[in-house]
């Protein structure tokens, strides 16, 4: 992994954890809708690297 920090732009949207799932989900739709392609980030530190600790998201919302 990169260790240059990430950035929100119009396709990249950052989140600090799983416990902003449905703030990401209606975000990175936005970002499809309006250009087809794009990034969506959990587990982002405040200095905007990326947190290791991060679960599955797909696990985490099979079982949610």
């Amino acid at each position: 992994m990169s260790s240059e920090p990430l950035r929100e732009s119009e396709t990249v949207e950052l989140k600090k954890s799983l416990a902003e799932l449905k703030e990401g989900l209606v975000a990175i739709a936005a970002i499809l809708n309006k250009h087809g392609a794009g990034e969506l980030w959990f587990a982002v530190a405040q200095n905007r690297s990326r947190d290791g600790n991060l679960c599955d998201v797909k696990q985490y919302v099979n079982t949610a």
